[in-house]
């Protein structure tokens, strides 16, 4: 089976507005993410520095 070939297209054109918008939520998204992971590794060395609790 051939693999289909997408064009690649140009987006279509957004008002000042629009793309600010766009900039505003991808910066609060990576924030989010940032923030999860810090918070994930925090967890994970804490769990390492706990003494001998193997049930988890």
């Amino acid at each position: 089976m051939k693999k289909k070939r997408h064009c690649l297209q140009e987006a279509p054109p957004l008002s000042p507005k629009a793309d600010a918008a766009i900039l505003r939520l991808a910066r609060l998204l990576g924030r989010q993410m940032a923030r999860e992971q810090y918070e994930a590794q925090l967890e994970r060395e804490r769990q390492e520095q706990e003494p001998g609790d193997s049930s988890g």
